[in-house]
């Protein structure tokens, strides 16, 4: 994985699979649609330890929400390329918040 502003790649070597974005970040989202609050206000954690599923409750600030334009976009996922295809629906960007997990 690299990351660096404005670019981001993934492989996946064992299975020849890759994720390559350039974007440019624009400006600050100042309402957010029921789809925005529903994918970034979440509550819970999840973490598999061998045969075990831990959840955990977080408490966090309202995500910051910017817009994207996407320059460049390489997605290579044999696996998964029928349910990929043409170019995604929703893009968003936000630098992150601090979570408080317990």
């Amino acid at each position: 994985m690299m990351r660096r502003e404005g670019s981001f790649q993934s492989r996946n070597t064992p299975y020849s699979e890759e994720l390559r974005v350039d974007y440019s970040v624009g400006d600050k989202c100042a309402e957010k649609s029921p789809l925005d609050l529903r994918l970034t206000e979440r509550y819970a954690l999840f973490q598999d330890s061998g045969s075990t599923l831990h959840s955990y409750a977080i408490h966090h600030a309202e995500w910051p929400i910017f817009r994207v334009k996407i320059d460049n976009l390489r997605l290579d996922y044999s696996r998964f390329n029928p349910l990929l295809s043409g170019s995604p629906d929703k893009v968003q960007y936000s630098p992150g918040v601090s979570v408080l997990a317990w």
